[in-house]
């Protein structure tokens, strides 16, 4: 069985990559790596400071983790790099919510899910 899975797992990070991604800039201070990336989206719920429910929505970028190399190394996201996106611009590594984790591993740990912020 879990080869079954395992193998879904791989068509569901090919499959994103080949086609609904976007070749996308991802940086670390002068290091930098052109890969693809899939646009997304997460959702959270935390209480407002009078303890009202409140729905965030935050922006993410899915990436096979393989893809991330820099300075000739794989490596995972750290908070505050950025991602450059010529069609919608530049955001950087960060959980939209204090004590949640700036990303997430998926598919077997063959992909990331980055949460990032708009910066100018």
């Amino acid at each position: 069985m879990s080869d079954l899975l395992d193998r879904g797992k791989a068509m569901l990070a090919g499959t994103l990559r080949a086609s609904v991604s976007r070749t996308v800039t991802y940086r670390r201070g002068p290091l930098s790596v052109s890969l693809a990336a899939t646009v997304g989206q997460s959702e959270m719920d935390l209480l407002d400071a009078a303890g009202a429910a409140v729905r965030i929505a935050s922006r993410d970028y899915l990436l096979a983790a393989a893809d991330l190399v820099l300075d000739g190394e794989t490596t995972e996201p750290v908070r505050g790099d950025r991602i450059e996106d010529a069609r919608d611009g530049a955001f950087e590594v960060l959980s939209p919510m204090q004590g949640e984790p700036d990303w997430r591993w998926m598919a077997g740990r063959r992909m990331f899910r980055i949460h990032v912020k708009g910066v100018e």
